[in-house]
């Protein structure tokens, strides 16, 4: 018995392939949706054949047709129902490294929308599928009728594809011998498999780990304008984190986060004790840091109120400052001791006007392969 509808799931797809060694989608990260995609690819594997996608509950339905289609009625093609591809497929083009399942060449022959005729769950469970298609070559109106359906003996899941007799069909022209270039890059699958492979990157030097004491060590070095103490002060129990690895840490990131941040209020918890300990809004800067910062009055905010609330002073107010576009090296003076910081995304040149827009996401709560 074959399958009865669209399964939207890519478990076998993915069991087939090695993600470390083809270029092809996992499937991951698609976004999932109720769309009218069709491609057809040139499959230069084991046979040549070209695969019929048509797009049905986030998944690519395939069936392997070995002669590809025909735009003459009378013919035929035989078309063999095969897992599910994901949607990031549609675009692929290249070559599927041998000894992965499929490998070999891979063309985009046709792309376009397709157009159910009946509800396509119903007519896949009585395995008599017409729809129209518009793309690039094929056009007009085509059926899939289901002919063997799978078993657990292993057999396929066997179909025949063919065209009405339409204005699109026509019994003179091999669209397929006639019309061998792909729609994405206008080359052929031979172009494709007589490409050069592109160069291996040789892999990465790794250096060693620098030693807690060495990072302490090149911390102690900041040009803060003051000596920095209890560097091996633990700040976050869970993690073992150090007080001079969270200061080496902002020093590492300054330049690539400070674009961003140049000009923005700025309000920090600081909490020198570590977590857990009693945790408080600073209201000055440290006498002799931080000489492109300025203090500027705000008040308390829900989210600055409660992520403050553990051991701080009733009644206590937050102060902001401003970041200029100095390192974060010659910054981290009034961050030292800080866990938290919020940094608004407003201008204090054009407050309240926020310029970005901030989106803050917990992996606990959304896995990111989701995202």
């Amino acid at each position: 018995m074959g399958r009865s509808t669209a399964s939207g799931n890519l478990a076998a797809y993915r069991a087939m392939r090695d993600f470390e060694v083809t270029s092809e989608s996992t499937g991951e990260c698609a976004l999932v949706r109720r769309g009218d995609r069709f491609v057809v690819q040139k499959h230069a594997a084991r046979g040549l054949h070209l695969d019929v996608r048509l797009e049905l509950d986030g998944v690519l339905l395939s069936w392997s047709v070995p002669k590809g289609p025909s735009l003459a009625p009378a013919e035929r093609r035989l078309a063999v129902w095969t897992e599910d591809d994901p949607l990031d497929d549609a675009d692929f083009e290249g070559v599927i490294p041998a000894g992965q399942h499929g490998g070999g060449a891979v063309v985009g022959w046709d792309r376009g929308r397709w157009i159910p005729e009946s509800e396509p769950h119903a007519a896949l469970r009585t395995g008599r599928l017409t729809f129209v298609l518009e793309g690039e070559k094929l056009h007009g109106r085509w059926h899939l009728i289901r002919t063997r359906g799978a078993d657990q003996d292993g057999q396929l899941d066997i179909w025949l594809l063919f065209n009405s007799r339409d204005e699109a069909a026509s019994d003179d022209h091999d669209i397929v011998a006639e019309l061998p270039e792909s729609v994405l890059s206008g080359e052929t699958i031979e172009d494709i498999a007589d490409a050069p492979a592109p160069p291996v990157a040789p892999p990465p030097t790794v250096r060693p780990a620098a030693s807690q004491g060495e990072v302490l060590a090149r911390v102690a070095q900041l040009p803060l304008g003051f000596a920095l103490t209890s560097l091996d002060r633990v700040r976050s129990p869970e993690q073992g984190t150090t007080k001079g690895e969270l200061i080496a840490y902002l020093a590492v990131i300054a330049d690539w986060i400070l674009p961003h941040v140049t000009h923005r209020p700025l309000t920090l918890v600081r909490c020198p004790e570590g977590r857990g300990k009693p945790c408080f809004f600073p209201t000055h800067t440290l006498a002799g840091a931080l000489p492109a910062m300025c203090r500027r009055r705000a008040r308390r905010t829900a989210s600055t109120a409660a992520a403050a609330s553990r051991g701080s002073s009733p009644g206590a107010e937050p102060a902001q400052f401003a970041a200029g576009s100095a390192g974060l090296s010659n910054s981290v003076g009034s961050i030292v001791g800080s866990i938290s910081t919020f940094w608004s995304t407003s201008s204090v040149v054009r407050a309240p006007a926020p310029v970005p827009w901030l989106l803050r996401l917990c992996a606990t709560w959304i896995p990111l392969t989701a995202l």
